[in-house]
């Protein structure tokens, strides 16, 4: 499914170019996970866990997700928010699942966990649910709101039967930075994760489009427009032969920048907040 970019995500050549983060992967299968049918005090996280994976639950789920790959950094202290909807009447859970590669950890220590991320949740209300407050020793099937932050865990949890409507926000706070997990960027300590939302509401999506001229107004055919989210992810498409470009399914509500490339021809990007459709994203090949 990852493959195939059924979640949004995006994809490449084969099955191993585009398969998901190992974080990634074990979020979402805690996330779409479904609890087995057990009574008394064996319908318990502490008894069964997250459940049992099953992609059928994780597939009906595709249109109401959000997933984070790896692609958001924290540097200590750092907070990355997100804003989510949740619809009037939906009878899907809320749930929400952050995992993190920490590093590797000493068999001698106190706690074996070295760095520390943070799931916190707030409800339209102004309620608050820390990751796993409620699910662990003495707990059930759903978080409790209140509680104070986890500091033991690498895969935090906030599971909401049943959700308000309104927006709910979700933080990943690096409560706790004191070695580097992301060598990608060398002579930094920071970290990376996955994070994954599961009944909320579909992002609405738009069009963008525009065309692409010689500063004479002259169409240029097969010209290739990149559209570049804050992730860093891309999609590319390529003008027809007059010049005309498109994207479809461009989610509102995110900035975007655009860049086009043809031979001969220099354009200047444009960084761009979609809100609603955009027919006039034009380049203009400098003189």
């Amino acid at each position: 499914m990852w493959h195939n970019g059924v979640f949004g995500n995006p994809t490449a050549g084969s099955v191993f170019e585009s398969r998901p983060h190992m974080t990634t992967a074990k979020a979402v299968m805690i996330n779409t996970a479904v609890q087995w049918e057990m009574a008394g005090t064996d319908l318990t996280r502490v008894r069964q866990g997250f459940g049992r994976a099953d992609l059928t639950n994780l597939y009906n789920l595709r249109g109401k997700m959000f997933v984070v790959n790896e692609t958001d950094v924290l540097t200590n202290l750092q907070t990355k928010s997100y804003t989510k909807a949740v619809l009037q009447n939906s009878t899907d859970p809320l749930k929400i699942t952050l995992v993190y590669a920490d590093p590797m950890g000493s068999p001698s220590a106190t706690r074996a966990r070295v760095n520390d991320l943070t799931l916190k949740v707030t409800a339209p209300d102004g309620t608050v649910y820390w990751g796993n407050n409620g699910l662990g020793v003495g707990g059930g099937m759903w978080s409790t709101s209140g509680g104070a932050a986890n500091v033991v865990d690498t895969a935090e949890n906030v599971f909401i039967q049943t959700p308000a409507a309104g927006l709910w926000t979700i933080e990943v706070v690096a409560s706790e930075l004191v070695q580097d997990a992301r060598p990608e960027t060398g002579g930094v300590i920071d970290a990376d994760y996955s994070l994954v939302v599961s009944g909320i509401s579909p992002a609405a999506t738009v069009p963008v489009g525009g065309r692409v001229t010689t500063n004479a107004g002259k169409g240029l055919a097969n010209a290739v427009v990149t559209l570049t989210d804050t992730n860093n992810q891309i999609r590319t498409t390529r003008a027809d032969r007059l010049g005309y470009y498109r994207f479809d399914d461009v989610e509102t509500g995110k900035t975007y920048t655009f860049s086009a490339k043809s031979k001969r021809y220099v354009f200047t990007p444009q960084t761009v907040t979609v809100n609603e459709e955009l027919t006039e994203l034009n380049f203009v090949a400098a003189p």
